[in-house]
């Protein structure tokens, strides 16, 4: 069987794990991403109207049990041994899933990115943990503009759920995860050394070296 790496990006929404993600794969030339928040459980018909997408809105996505960590669990595993997999896309405007998947070919480097992915949650193969450390005042201004700009946010509702959700779901569910990381990565928005040394490792681990 093919060797294969899993690396996990953990951190704040907002904070960065997405872009990092896309240049740790543009410099080591190889790689595919899996989203975490693909992995959101289906809300209802994509169909509906603006008073039930005001409710959906109030669900607490902030906690781990809005994440269908039961087929995430399955699919990283069909990926790990070399299955394609049917990954769900979710609508972050309609709080449900699509009624399309997308089709992923294995890779013998795989990230995972999502404010969970730390969590003993998920189930995965061993894998390299990335805790990406980031001015929480900084990931919630990316997060509001990104929620309004891009997820059909009204201000007001995004940043509500900044102060209802978000930021205790972080102080309480992903922040102490950054113990259980092999390494953190302060991140400044720049490819720094760090970034550089991440890269390294990735690579060494990638080659069987430790």
């Amino acid at each position: 069987m093919t060797k294969r790496l899993i690396v996990l990006a953990a951190g704040a929404s907002g904070g960065g794990k997405t872009t990092i993600v896309d240049r740790l794969i543009a410099e080591l030339g190889v790689g595919i991403k899996i989203p975490l928040d693909e992995f959101y459980h289906d809300q209802g018909p994509i169909d509906t109207n603006r008073a039930e997408l005001d409710i959906r809105a109030r669900v607490n996505y902030d906690h781990p049990s809005a994440i269908d960590f039961e087929l995430a669990n399955k699919l990283l595993a069909e990926l790990y041994s070399g299955q394609t997999i049917n990954l769900p896309q979710y609508s972050f405007e309609r709080h449900t899933r699509k009624p399309i998947t997308l089709k992923v070919e294995p890779n013998k480097l795989i990230f995972v990115e999502g404010i969970f992915v730390l969590r003993d949650e998920l189930k995965v193969p061993e894998a390299y943990r990335v805790f990406v450390q980031t001015d929480l005042a900084i990931a919630c201004t990316r997060r509001l503009v990104r929620d309004v700009n891009e997820r059909g946010r009204r201000l007001e509702q995004a940043a509500g759920q900044l102060e209802r959700t978000v930021i205790p779901g972080y102080r309480r569910f992903v922040e102490p995860t950054r113990h259980d990381a092999d390494y953190v990565l302060s991140w400044t928005g720049e490819v720094d050394g760090k970034f550089k040394d991440l890269c390294h490792i990735i690579r060494a681990r990638m080659n069987g070296e430790h």
